[in-house]
């Protein structure tokens, strides 16, 4: 292949990616199941997919580990993880009304914050997990209680 022929067969090709490029250039959408953003290193550190038939943005560290995910099931939901993986805060919204949901480093849950039709209530929990404090505004009135480590009832009001 002589040089010049070689010359006019990348122009065909130069004029064929360009035809290509100006026809996406109108596009309006992109389908794909799954979209990672990579940072210098390569490394994925968000993800936009599908998880169990739900859409899901999910922000990674460094390592690869979770540090917030968006999702959506039966209402918006927002996860913000600690450096051990495990879920440290759940703010979600379904029909009852918001929710949010705090746990410790070891997973154990440690405060919750509620707003339904009913009306709000917040429930705080020892560093095993259990019940010891609540405060609701509800239909009724306004109420306080406070629990021992049995869940037995030590002052409360009304």
């Amino acid at each position: 292949m002589t040089v010049e022929e070689r010359l006019e067969r990348l122009e065909r090709r130069v004029e064929e990616l360009e035809a290509q490029a100006q026809a996406q250039v109108g596009q309006q959408e992109v389908r794909a199941k799954r979209f990672v953003l990579e940072d210098d290193n390569g490394e994925g550190r968000a993800e936009l997919s599908i998880i169990e038939d739900e859409p899901a943005l999910v922000f990674s560290d460094e390592t690869g580990k979770p540090d917030a995910m968006l999702t959506v099931d039966e209402g918006p939901w927002l996860g913000l993880y600690g450096e051990n993986g495990r879920p440290r805060a759940i703010l979600s919204v379904s029909k009852e009304g918001p929710v949010l949901t705090l746990w410790d480093e070891k997973g154990n849950d440690r405060a919750g914050l509620g707003v339904s039709k009913e009306g709000a209530a917040l429930k705080l929990y020892d560093e095993t997990g259990k019940p010891r404090a609540a405060l609701g505004l509800l239909k009724e009135g306004p109420g306080l209680a406070l629990l021992d480590e049995n869940g037995t009832v030590l002052w409360q009001a009304p």
